[in-house]
């Protein structure tokens, strides 16, 4: 016998607790046969008896002696993992890093995080709010707000907003232009390094000939720069919302995309409880609702 397997040093343990295979399997919530069953199996393993039978009940023998405070440790161990797994599991703690547009983080994400960190303090958060896309496969984060649905990868998916786009202006600077053509507006686009997220192509598809004035890589630069009258962009339809200065402008053009943000996690960690504490609170606040 190469090793011995708790769940039959368990029932030794308990035999030379109380004496006898009823008792023990009262204490463990075995049938007296079961108990009986298993010791003979691991005497017959063994070789050797571990109990002897006599009126007064199970008496150990020298071996069995020998290997009861080996069994005892085995035993708090065994307890010191399950607490562990029920401290785990009951507890989110830990750092979880969520991969998250910028705009997305300061508009949506930080206005509910004291919520979410004051019902786990054990845990925190680190924000990334870079352009560039987190790999969750190589573990660079563990959840990731994305713009475009990942087909790649054994991820978990969720949907989130369904957000409505429009061209947008400062109302001082749209006053007294002529806005029934794009092309005569100042344009305030994406980075060429974004060109391929849907709003972007929107604008290189249908106005081609235009040069924008001003290109970033960040929504709030994009959005900062329309309120401060340098010309139009492509904007969510919730800004208007937030900055009422901001006067959407009607064209003829084909409707620009709606855009879905996307919950991604690795099936590996998602159903920690870290992860999945903060998994579900996303979804439970505005970024898991579907804007009209």
């Amino acid at each position: 016998m190469e090793t011995f397997k708790w769940d039959d040093l368990r029932i030794v343990l308990a035999i030379a607790r109380h004496g006898s295979a009823t008792q023990a399997a009262r204490a463990l919530g075995m049938t007296q046969a079961t108990i009986s069953r298993r010791l003979q199996s691991l005497e017959e393993e063994l070789g050797l008896a571990l109990f002897v039978r006599t009126p007064e009940g199970m008496l150990p023998t020298e071996l069995a002696q020998t290997l009861l405070p080996r069994a005892e440790q085995m035993q708090q161990a065994a307890l010191a993992v399950s607490a562990a797994v029920h401290e785990f599991a009951e507890a989110p703690r830990g750092l979880v890093r969520l991969a998250i547009p910028e705009d997305t983080a300061a508009l949506h994400a930080l206005p509910h995080l004291p919520t979410l960190l004051a019902r786990h303090p054990d845990l925190q958060i680190d924000l990334h709010t870079g352009t560039a896309t987190s790999d969750l496969t190589r573990m660079e984060a563990d959840l990731a707000i994305r713009l475009v649905r990942p087909t790649r990868g054994d991820l978990r998916v969720q949907a989130l907003q369904t957000t409505r786009f429009a061209v947008y202006g400062a109302a001082a600077y749209l006053d007294g232009r002529d806005t029934t053509d794009l092309t005569k507006l100042d344009w305030i686009d994406w980075s060429e390094d974004l060109a391929h997220i849907p709003d972007a192509r929107w604008r290189r598809d249908h106005l081609p000939q235009v040069a924008p004035r001003l290109q970033s890589n960040s929504m709030r630069i994009r959005r900062d720069a329309v309120l401060l009258q340098m010309g139009v962009a492509v904007l969510p339809s919730v800004h208007a919302r937030i900055w009422p200065e901001l006067v959407e402008v009607p064209h003829d053009l084909p409707p620009l995309p709606e855009v879905t943000l996307w919950l991604v996690g690795h099936a590996r960690t998602r159903y920690t409880p870290r992860v999945n504490a903060v998994w579900d609170f996303i979804l439970s606040q505005e970024l898991g609702q579907h804007e009209g």
